[in-house]
């Protein structure tokens, strides 16, 4: 086992080594036709793309088994399934903390504890990445679903079925993550999926409860052959009024999140200014 790691390490070197001196070729040749830093950025760009996509080919040998899972589950729920494959996603940790690493070791000379946690703080720093996107995602979707609801509740009470009110929605509304989704779930009615199997894909890629129970409210609706507009009022009301609570709650928890940096920051600061000169003097005086 150890001389299988060690050779796929010594070809990740080496692959390493000859894309950076490719790219520098591909950056040398396009430097002399231009200097424009858009070209700058994306020649980075594809050479990044093209390093963590060969390393990632080295990554698919490692028998992981059920870490790629647990990265692919990872990148689910940070909605990032569709930017990165796992063994693409432990490259670019890989690559991270190796560059890191090697940055530290070149300013600061032989390796100790702390570049290790540095090391090993860069390996985790892109899961951080991922929980926060997952964070802003929520967000979003809470946020502009009211919104979308007023429209699509509108267009259904004007006559239009739902998934044409959807179809209105995705064509007057900005580019969003909840946009996004309801483009999916378009694409699926498109290809020949019943609207209820649509709606719950759709539930499971969001996987929030106030979107899932607009979902299920949708899907007993259709089975119940009950009005969609009152059941879209209804559940934008609900909407509205979890969102005013949150809003509130928020803003209950301000004080108590502003003690720390009054405490360690704020009053020593103001401490100084209205006793430091009175100190200084005493001083002078003693």
């Amino acid at each position: 086992m150890v001389p299988f790691v060690l050779i796929l390490f010594a070809a990740a070197i080496y692959l390493v080594i000859r894309e950076l001196q490719t790219g520098y070729n591909i950056f040398k040749v396009n430097s002399r036709f231009t200097m424009s830093k858009a070209v700058k950025i994306r020649d980075f760009s594809l050479i990044l793309s093209s390093l963590l996509r060969k390393i990632a080919v080295l990554n698919s040998y490692l028998p992981l088994g059920k870490y790629r899972e647990y990265i692919l589950g990872k990148l689910k729920e940070g909605k990032a399934e569709k930017k990165y494959t796992p063994d693409e996603f432990l490259a670019y940790k890989e690559l991270l903390a190796v560059a890191g690493l090697v940055l530290l070791v070149l300013l600061f000379g032989t390796p100790d504890l702390y570049m290790l946690g540095a090391f090993l703080g860069l390996f985790i720093y892109p899961d951080i990445r991922l929980k926060t996107g997952k964070t802003v995602y929520e967000k979003q979707i809470f946020k502009k679903l009211p919104f979308a609801l007023d429209i699509i509740t509108v267009c259904v009470e004007a006559g239009l079925t739902f998934d044409n009110a959807v179809l209105k929605y995705v064509s007057k509304a900005r580019p969003s993550f909840l946009r996004t989704e309801f483009e999916d779930y378009l694409k699926d009615i498109k290809i020949g999926k019943q609207r209820a199997e649509a709606l719950k894909d759709m539930g499971t890629r969001v996987n929030m409860q106030d979107f899932n129970n607009f979902i299920s409210s949708i899907i007993q609706s259709e089975r119940m052959g009950t009005s969609i507009a009152g059941i879209l009022r209804l559940q934008n009301r609900q909407i509205r009024t979890k969102r005013v609570q949150r809003i509130e709650k928020q803003a209950l928890q301000a004080p108590v999140k502003l003690m720390l940096p009054l405490v360690f920051f704020i009053f020593p600061v103001i401490f100084i200014v209205i006793f430091g000169p009175v100190i200084i003097r005493l001083l002078k005086i003693l």
